[in-house]
Formats: C-alpha cells, sequence, structure tokens
C-alpha cells in the first residue's frame, strides 16, 4: 500500500467518524504493513488493524486513539 492509498482510507475514516458514522467509511487495514506509515496525526479509534504490521510506537498510539488490534 502507498501512501497515497493510505492518505484514503484514512481520509474516508476520518469523515466516518465526523458525520456519526452517515458518510465515509471505516478503517479496514487489518492484515496491511503499517511499518514505517505516518499514522501519529491519524484518528485511528475504531479502526481495525488486526493482524497489522506495525511497530511497537505505532501499536501504543492506535490503542491509545481506540483502534481494534
Amino acid at each position: 500500500m502507498d501512501s497515497q492509498d493510505l492518505q484514503k482510507i484514512l481520509d474516508q475514516h476520518r469523515l466516518w467518524i465526523a458525520t456519526n458514522h452517515e458518510e465515509g467509511r471505516k478503517d479496514r487495514l487489518e492484515d496491511a504493513d503499517l511499518r514505517g506509515a505516518g499514522l501519529e496525526l491519524a484518528n485511528l479509534r475504531g479502526a481495525d488493524l488486526e493482524n497489522a504490521d506495525l511497530t511497537p510506537e505505532q501499536k501504543e498510539y492506535a490503542k491509545s486513539q481506540g483502534a481494534i488490534l
């Protein structure tokens, strides 16, 4: 997955959260290799990151944001 694809997914997730699930789409990044992806500013509340390849720092951030791991 390249950075543009990831950004599109994160934008759709941000819209999903902002519209109380009326628009956009919930992140479904399970099994994705996200090591090295800049997730520091992403709103991951409710995002599905089960089995995604994450660095320990990314996992900690995702947990703090309420992502599903």
